[in-house]
């Protein structure tokens, strides 16, 4: 039998890091009234469609990748975002970039915009650490590993370009500057 009981429900909250989705807070014998009840008294926050957070934890520093380290546990996060999580690029990602092993099937529904990459298996683990993002572990690759794979992909989209002969000095320079740029940040680590 699910309990009714709000204490025991904020116990099964802090049990769990502050960051639950309902599925999990089923899962834990709690009934979905006291969730809603929660939810109306203020005590939690609604993040996304099933995803609620401990009022008292307070806002996470990443919100969109609390989201993910609660909605996509086997994910990582990589690329621009990764950069930016490293503090090692001006850019702000438009999507939350992440990683997951090819050949695997992962069905990630976010309520924020993701750009997934499906990455080879024997190397998927190579670089990945995990981080605590609202006491919810996320996993993200190093900064060497980032950078890596960040110059990969624009030496990828500017064979593309060449591959079609669109290529010219202005874009050759545009795409020259953040290649410079990471190796930079590369050399630093």
């Amino acid at each position: 039998m699910k309990t009714r009981d709000l204490n025991s429900a904020l116990r099964v909250f802090r049990d769990k890091g502050g960051t639950l989705r309902t599925r999990d807070l089923i899962a834990s014998g709690v009934h979905t009234d006291a969730l809603y009840a929660l939810h109306e008294s203020g005590q939690i926050v609604e993040l996304g469609r099933g995803l609620y957070r401990l009022a008292e934890v307070g806002e996470a520093e990443y919100p969109d990748l609390a989201v993910v380290a609660a909605r996509a546990p086997n994910a990582a996060v990589c690329l621009t975002s990764a950069l930016s999580y490293h503090d090692i690029t001006t850019q702000i990602p438009t999507a939350v970039h992440l990683a997951v092993p090819r050949d695997s099937y992962y069905r990630i529904k976010l309520s924020i915009p993701v750009t997934v990459y499906r990455f080879d298996p024997k190397t998927f683990h190579a670089g990945l650490e995990t981080h605590r993002i609202g006491r919810m572990p996320l996993k993200i690759y190093s900064v060497a590993r980032t950078v890596v794979d960040w110059v990969q992909v624009q030496e990828q989209a500017r064979a593309g370009c060449r591959a079609r002969g669109a290529a010219s000095r202005t874009t050759a320079k545009t795409c020259a500057e953040p290649r410079a740029a990471a190796l930079r940040a590369a050399a630093s680590c």
